[in-house]
Parts: C-alpha cells; structure tokens; sequence
C-alpha cells in the first residue's frame, strides 16, 4: 500500500514537470502544485468557453460565399447556430438563393447587411416574392449588384421602402435596370434612406439628370447607427479584456 501511495504522489502530486505541464499559462510562467494547475486549468477553460459563446465576440465574423448548394447548407447551419446570432453581414451570388435560406435570414436578428450579386446567374424561378421582399427589406444595409433583382422583385422592395415599411439605410443598385421602374417611386424610397448608390443603373430618360450618389438628410437615423456601432464595439472590448485576465490572473 504504501508503494501504491508513493507511486500516485511521486508523478501526480509532487512531480514538478507534470504540475508545470498543466498550469503552464500563455503569458505568465506556471504553478508549482497539481491542485493549483488543476484550478488554473478549469478557470481558463470555462472562461474561454463563455468569451467564446458571447455573440458579440463573433458580430464581425465574414460568412463563406453562399454560390452554390453545398455553401448555402453551411450558412444556413451557421446563422442557426445560437453562438452565430451577433453575425452581421452575408454574401450571396444569386442563384444560389433558396426557401430556406431566405426564412433563415429573416429569423436572425442579428443580420444587417446583404450583399446579393446576380453576376454569376439570375435568382432561381419559383421563389416566393413576399418571402424574399421581407427578407432584403429587414436589413439595414443591402447590396443589389450586377442587376441581380429583376424588376417585378424591384418594385415592391421599393414600395415597401417607400411606405416606410422597411429597416433599409442604405441600398446600392449597381446595374440595376430602372428603366421600368416608376421615376416617382424610385424618388419615393430615396427619401426614406440614408444613402444610395446608382452607379451603372439603366435609368428610365426622366432620371437622367439624376446623381450617381444620392443623400438623403437623415441625420437621426445616422446618429442611431453610430450608437448601435459603438455599443457593439464596447461590447466585443469587454470580451477581450476579459479573456486577457483570464490568462493574466490564472
């Protein structure tokens, strides 16, 4: 018995090499008994898990480039992902939207730009043009390049920015064709945003005189989005500073 006693004590409690392989911390040097490396151990893990699981710490995460079946299922699956909610911003080529991935942006709170390109292909037939109408016009920051919303699809995101109806602040139609669109509805949904960009669209020869860069003078909702923006921030410095006292202290 007493050899079974002086073997466990030998490596696993006064064995200094053990002791030093499990307290060793990133940025200090190391504990000199196995119940403190133990503790170091565990207020590490379970700090870097909660930093870790904070939504903010993951707000300026980029998505992978939804352009084809296999990457839509993975994004669909991140922005389901509880951990993913703070994720802010997606990319996607425009055949590549579907049902599901639409309704999945429309439950996450947390998405605030898209950016949708229609050079790689058109949005597949089918789709329902409420769903994707709701979808675009809860962001507060959309992209439309390469003329990837036909115009049946860009008409009533514009009446519904128009009627106030929509989080939009920003839109940007690059290559977009407006020349079947209502003059005076376009004019309508650009007194509601913030700013608009109108390079390479196809305007309709009652828009011609129209600039290429248009702003609105909202300066509330420009002040809003500051706030939210330095909030967001702080939020994410707290996480770091914490996780940095974690290894610190330990």
């Amino acid at each position: 018995m007493d050899y079974i006693n002086l073997f466990v004590k030998s490596i696993f409690i006064e064995n200094m090499i053990f002791a030093y392989f499990l307290g060793m911390c990133s940025y200090l040097a190391v504990s000199k008994t196995v119940k403190t490396a133990v503790k170091s151990r565990i207020i590490q893990t379970l700090g870097i898990r909660q930093v870790g699981e904070a939504s903010a710490f993951w707000a300026w995460v980029q998505l992978p480039l939804v352009e084809d079946q296999d990457s839509r299922a993975r994004v669909i699956d991140m922005l389901r992902c509880e951990r993913l909610a703070g994720v802010e911003r997606i990319q996607i080529q425009a055949h590549a939207v579907s049902e599901d991935l639409l309704q999945t942006m429309i439950n996450h709170e947390g998405l605030k730009r898209i950016e949708l390109n229609g050079a790689g292909g058109e949005l597949p037939a089918g789709l329902n043009p409420q769903r994707v109408v709701e979808a675009l016009t809860g962001m507060e920051i959309l992209f439309l390049g390469f003329d990837s919303l036909p115009t049946h699809l860009l008409i009533p995101l514009l009446t519904e920015v128009s009627e106030g109806g929509s989080n939009l602040k920003e839109l940007n139609l690059w290559d977009a064709n407006l020349a079947d669109v209502p003059a005076a509805l376009v004019a309508s949904a650009l007194t509601r945003l913030v700013m608009v960009d109108l390079i390479g669209t196809k305007e309709h020869s009652s828009m011609i005189e129209w600039p290429l860069r248009y702003r609105s003078d909202l300066g509330h909702h420009t002040i809003i989005a500051r706030i939210t923006e330095v909030v967001t921030r702080l939020q994410l410095f707290v996480h770091y500073v914490k996780l940095i006292c974690l290894f610190l202290l330990s």
